[in-house]
């Protein structure tokens, strides 16, 4: 049962980094808040970056959206080597 409960800690706090810069993404969607990400059009471009194994696992997180919109060639060539798998 120990491991089991290890596994899902792992998870949570897994989805609660962002997959780029591995802070805190500060989602609550689930929690009864409204959450920012409700109100913040991620770029397709942005999420493409990520592998189909990544993608919708863990919320981007508003500073590398910014960033992203900010710099998009930037962003993908700084990130270009830290593609998740």
């Amino acid at each position: 049962m120990r491991i089991m409960e290890d596994k899902k800690a792992l998870k949570f706090i897994k989805q609660s980094l962002c997959p780029f810069c591995q802070c805190e993404n500060l989602c609550e969607i689930n929690t009864k808040k409204k959450c920012w990400c409700f109100e913040t059009e991620v770029p397709k471009e942005l999420i493409a970056l990520l592998s189909e194994n990544a993608e919708r696992k863990n919320c981007i997180c508003l500073k590398c959206i910014n960033q992203f919109n900010r710099d998009p060639e930037g962003f993908k060539e700084y990130h270009k080597n830290n593609k998740l798998s």
